[in-house]
């Protein structure tokens, strides 16, 4: 009977004890909140005043719940002031007290968030990622709280392996919560997901985020990783004092998921006899932001088309995001011409960034990519080099497949991207081709061949009248023959067909083409030939949009024409 009599004697001293240890941990969760809580009411005593008061009287670009919200650019930019001492000091208070209470709680779900979350604010990372590792909590928010954790420290590939495993855990409802985009991608691609069958939508999912990757050259996913960054830190507002003194709702979540975490706060300065209470705030978000998420688009090749040009720079975009690795995103000054070989595709690209943003002696690394989808192979060619301007060149399949022209100043971390589908067209069998005009950084060279012609791409294709160009082309004949082939060069202003006619009736446009060329080549039995020219353009050209044509006409067949866009401006 003796053991019996020991058990129910440790039975009878463990439940006091257990009870003992709720109490403390329960203890330790309100400190851990009161803690929060006055840590937050510091930080808006020590927040800047705004100088525009809010910008009053204003009118709202857009109204998100209980929030207006404007959007300025670049130019009137806000930078957060530093942390002032008394806001750091009080920050290492409060994570000493989360750590205490995460020792006399670890199980708790609210404390080890929060140590997350105040270790990366202060700049911590690696310090939040060892917190998360130390998570005793639930594991899918443990895992979550990792994918946090390593996106703030720019460990994009490990942020996604956790977010991964996180979702792979979740209850089902939590998981299609966080798979929902319909906050963040427009009303009309919303509805055509929620249109889709399960299979299909979870393939779209995938497209959007393959193409939403600011840069292909940087391993990971950091706009993937941001948005789910982003839920975490919807999910840490729950039962937490906010930095605004008003209650976290749908508003918030929105705005987070759209535009991130805010960069920084200012206290607007009441009125005269204002009622007492919390004080307004400015929120502020990073200027830098772009628009990375694709439209769906059916009839493209690829399902979707990522944004490019103004739509990524558009400053009132759906949302926004700035990478961490780069300092600002623009668009890309480039030339993309395909050639072919066989079942694959030489693809040639220059590229510019805006030598006048770069600082003195700029080094640039720079890469063009091409792939099918977030599961295929990739194809990429990659170069460094001194000065603003790159020259790429990498073979692939002949298929359709989007390509990426991506380069960032390595000092400046200034960047620039430029990605749109492809087709490498195989030149059809038995017939005629030509291929991709190159537009050369030499007029006055005189290329043989690809090899020799590849590293004189010109990086962009904007010119001033006057200029001397400088083309290279491929001409591929299936069956080769001895004989002559007739070909011409012509320059003419690119306007749609009918607007062009109108203007030729009334004498508003020329009928003839600023530029004409045309010769007769004797190519015997070869079945590719590389071809040179230098073209001089007229010193009265207007700006506009030009089209520069090559026209091949092989005996008793019908003609075969490839064009190259070039502008000309003032």
């Amino acid at each position: 009977m003796r053991p019996l009599i020991a058990a129910a004697l440790l039975a009878t001293l463990a439940a006091p004890l257990a009870a003992q240890q709720r109490a403390d941990s329960a203890r330790a969760v309100r400190e851990a909140r009161a803690a929060q809580s006055a840590f937050e009411r510091t930080r808006v005593r020590n927040l800047p005043w705004s100088k525009d008061g809010g910008r009053g009287g204003v009118d709202c670009d857009e109204i998100i719940g209980r929030f207006c919200l404007w959007y300025d650019d670049e130019e009137a930019k806000w930078d957060p002031p530093p942390e002032p001492a008394a806001l750091r000091e009080a920050r290492a208070r409060l994570l000493a007290r989360l750590d205490s209470a995460a020792r006399r709680a670890p199980g708790d779900e609210w404390i080890t968030g929060q140590r997350v979350r105040y270790q990366v604010e202060g700049g911590g990372a690696r310090d939040a990622v060892a917190a998360a590792r130390e998570c005793r909590s639930t594991p899918w928010w443990c895992r979550a709280l990792e994918g946090y954790a390593a996106h703030a420290a720019q460990q994009y590939p490990a942020a996604d392996t956790a977010f991964t495993a996180a979702l792979a855990a979740m209850p089902e409802g939590e998981r299609r919560d966080w798979l929902d985009l319909q906050q963040v991608i427009e009303h009309d691609d919303a509805r055509a997901l929620r249109r889709m069958d399960p299979a299909a939508r979870e393939a779209a999912v995938r497209r959007i985020w393959w193409l939403a990757d600011p840069l292909w050259m940087e391993p990971g996913n950091d706009r993937k990783t941001e948005h789910f960054a982003r839920l975490v830190h919807d999910r840490l507002q729950d039962r937490a004092r906010t930095t605004e003194g008003i209650s976290w709702g749908d508003d918030l979540r929105e705005i987070v998921l759209r535009f991130g975490m805010p960069i920084g706060w200012e206290r607007i300065r009441p009125d005269m006899g204002q009622a007492g209470g919390p004080p307004s705030l400015i929120i502020h978000h990073s200027p830098y932001g772009r628009e990375f998420l694709p439209r769906l688009d059916a009839r493209d090749p690829l399902g979707a088309v990522p944004p490019d040009g103004e739509r990524m720079l558009n400053r009132k975009a759906r949302t926004a995001y700035a990478p961490h690795r780069v300092s600002h995103m623009d668009t890309l000054a480039h030339q993309v011409a395909v050639f072919g070989r066989g079942d694959s595709a030489v693809v040639v690209a220059g590229l510019a960034l805006d030598a006048d943003s770069l600082p003195p002696g700029p080094v640039t690394e720079a890469a063009v990519v091409l792939a099918e989808s977030d599961t295929s192979a990739v194809w990429m060619g990659s170069a460094r080099a001194p000065g603003s301007t790159a020259a790429l060149r990498v073979t692939a399949p002949a298929r359709t497949t989007m390509l990426s022209l991506e380069a960032r100043e390595v000092a400046s971390r200034r960047a620039g991207r430029a990605r749109y589908a492809v087709a490498l067209e195989r030149p059809a069998a038995g017939g005629m081709a030509i291929s991709d005009i190159l537009l050369l950084a030499d007029p006055a060279a005189r290329p043989a061949t690809l090899d020799e012609a590849a590293p004189l791409v010109r990086p962009g294709t904007r010119f001033r009248a006057g200029d001397r160009v400088g083309l290279f082309w491929e001409v591929y004949r299936g069956a080769p023959g001895s004989d002559s082939l007739r070909l011409s060069l012509a320059l003419s202003r690119r306007e749609s067909g009918g607007v062009r006619r109108v203007a030729e009736r009334i004498g508003l446009a020329p009928t003839a083409a600023p530029v004409r060329m045309r010769w007769t080549e004797e190519p015997g039995g070869a079945a590719l030939l590389a071809r040179s020219t230098t073209v001089g353009l007229p010193r009265r050209l207007p700006p506009g949009e030009y089209l520069l044509e090559v026209t091949v006409q092989p005996p008793r067949a019908q003609p075969v024409t490839r064009a190259r866009v070039i502008t000309i401006g003032r």
